[in-house]
């Protein structure tokens, strides 16, 4: 039981973390986008 506990438990923590590394992704490629389209602009 409490092995099972502590593989949910990293398994948990890692997703975590893949989602934070996505959002941090996706808002730089957002960032990086609306830049660009405001240098076009000038």
């Amino acid at each position: 039981m409490v092995e099972d506990f502590t593989r949910k438990r990293i398994l948990g923590d890692i997703s975590v973390f893949e989602a934070r590394n996505l959002q941090l992704i996706h808002d730089n490629l957002l960032l990086h986008k609306l830049r660009n389209r405001r240098e076009c602009d000038f």
